[in-house]
């Protein structure tokens, strides 16, 4: 519900699934040891060398309903995967 109603918020049309309700927590490890995303971002302003990322809950997260629906629905026309954050993404490909 939280999703749907940000996309309202925005005028985004489009559905947005998020991949799962149960919390996962993104974990970037770096040379200084493990950090919360936020702090990372925040507080370290995303100055430590990333060695890498952990994504805790992740193995027992549950997918979320609406896409197992949405992955059955005959009139599906694209599945698009992507990380919640683009810099990470950026940090991942480029190394």
């Amino acid at each position: 519900r939280i999703t749907a109603d940000i996309c309202s918020r925005f005028g985004i049309e489009t559905r947005i699934l998020p991949a799962s309700d149960d919390p996962v927590r993104t974990i970037v490890e770096t040379a200084d040891g493990p950090l919360p995303l936020q702090h990372y971002f925040v507080r370290d302003k995303c100055a430590p060398a990333v060695t890498g990322f952990r994504y805790d809950g992740a193995a027992g997260a549950r997918i979320n309903d609406g896409i197992l629906a949405a992955l059955s629905a005959p009139s599906l026309g694209a599945v698009i995967i992507c990380t919640s954050t683009y810099y990470i993404l950026r940090i991942e490909t480029e190394g």
